[in-house]
């Protein structure tokens, strides 16, 4: 009789490991896909809040205010959206942006535009490289001798 205690015990022990093991895996591997998804709809909301931008100073200088209506509405969502997934310095710096420009139409305005994009970069890459300030400037809003 002792052994056959000794077996279900050790049975049990084994089942109750399992069991635990899987619980564990399956809390973590939700975790992990919570997290997954959260930076997606973090990258998405930069994404598009850059893009935006961008487009209405481009539709700005050649006039087409239907392109820059469509790029306002863009721009009114991906806010949204980066309230709600944002990281506070991000936020942060994009109310710096609006209460003192609102739109990309100076150097000072461009700098700080840059600032947010470089706060983006910093939070989504998971390779932390250095991009010049100028290079982002032009490849949003062109060289300074277009401007």
């Amino acid at each position: 009789m002792n052994g056959n205690n000794f077996d279900v015990a050790t049975a049990l022990v084994a089942l109750v490991g399992i069991v635990i093991g899987a619980i564990l895996q399956y809390i973590f591997s939700r975790s992990t896909e919570s997290l997954k998804q959260h930076q997606t709809l973090k990258a998405q909301s930069y994404v598009d809040f850059v893009k935006s931008l961008a487009g209405i100073t481009i539709a700005q200088r050649h006039h087409n205010k239907g392109r820059e209506l469509e790029s306002t509405i863009l721009l009114a969502d991906s806010k949204a959206r980066v309230a709600i997934y944002g990281s506070k310095s991000v936020i942060e710096s994009i109310a710096n942006f609006f209460s003192r420009y609102g739109e990309i139409t100076s150097p000072e305005s461009i700098t700080s535009f840059i600032e947010i994009i470089q706060k983006m970069r910093s939070e989504t890459l998971k390779k932390q490289e250095m991009v010049i300030d100028n290079y982002i400037s032009i490849l949003l809003v062109g060289p300074s001798d277009n401007r």
